[in-house]
């Protein structure tokens, strides 16, 4: 957290426990302690061929805000990223 504004770096699910509502959980207690301690607003970045995670954030209310082309690295080249933002608490509305 910076100030008012908080930034997921880093979340993922074992493979054996994907599909079982363990990445929804952790999020939602994720976002519930990050208005707790005062954000207003969570940022994130995620491949834009993630679908699962892309799902995943939408369904919790995160837009997508942003675009960074060829952001990762990976083995057979570079993945754009998908920048989202999801606004907490009063500034949801």
């Amino acid at each position: 957290m910076a100030g008012d504004e908080a930034e997921i770096l880093t979340m993922a699910t074992d493979p054996l426990r994907r599909r079982k509502g363990v990445a929804r959980r952790l999020l939602s207690m994720l976002l519930d302690a990050l208005s707790g301690a005062g954000a207003a607003v969570v940022y994130l970045e995620v491949g834009a061929t993630n679908r699962a995670a892309i799902a995943l954030y939408k369904s919790c209310n995160f837009k997508q805000v942003g675009h960074r082309t060829a952001y990762y690295r990976r083995a057979d080249g570079f993945e754009d990223a998908l920048i989202m933002r999801r606004l907490l608490g009063s500034r949801q509305a």
